[in-house]
């Protein structure tokens, strides 16, 4: 038997109905009305769950967290060695301001479209657009130009 979206069983429904949803993205649900002398089923799709602001809102903090933690900057924000006297170090924190910046200028964009009932992109192209740093220092062991390496941040 071939079974899709909307079916409808009434009584009992076969356990290859069961096995099929599972493979298609549904599930079967009871639709019978109050009073009725014959339960009925029917097969409908699966839903999504919906996506809140609080989702955009993990989803652009892990994004941040993971970026600085790729660093190596586990315990403490880059944005801390704004006035350090070493370069590699200052210039981190620059980089990184700004790239927070525009983490938030688009994350927050995205959250006050949501907000207004606006369209809004899926959390994966979320994830996907978020902003990638560019470190000015690409080489992270690099304090003084070449003269040191990286010690414990």
């Amino acid at each position: 038997m071939e079974y899709s979206i909307g079916q409808t069983f009434e009584g009992i429904y076969p356990p290859e109905a069961a096995v099929w949803c599972n493979e298609n993205n549904a599930h079967i649900e009871e639709i019978t009305e109050p009073g009725a002398a014959v339960r009925q089923f029917q097969i409908q799709e699966n839903t999504p769950p919906e996506v809140t602001v609080e989702d955009y809102d993990r989803a652009l903090e892990q994004h941040i967290y993971d970026t600085r933690v790729a660093r190596g900057y586990t315990t403490r924000e880059p944005s801390y060695y704004l006035q350090s006297s070493v370069p590699r170090w200052k210039q981190d924190a620059l980089d990184w301001v700004a790239f927070v910046d525009e983490c938030m200028l688009y994350g927050l964009d995205v959250q006050n479209r949501y907000a207004a009932g606006e369209t809004v992109p899926s959390l994966e192209e979320f994830r996907n657009n978020l902003p990638v740093i560019t470190w000015t220092y690409a080489d992270p062991s690099v304090l003084y130009g070449d003269q040191g390496t990286l010690g414990i941040l």
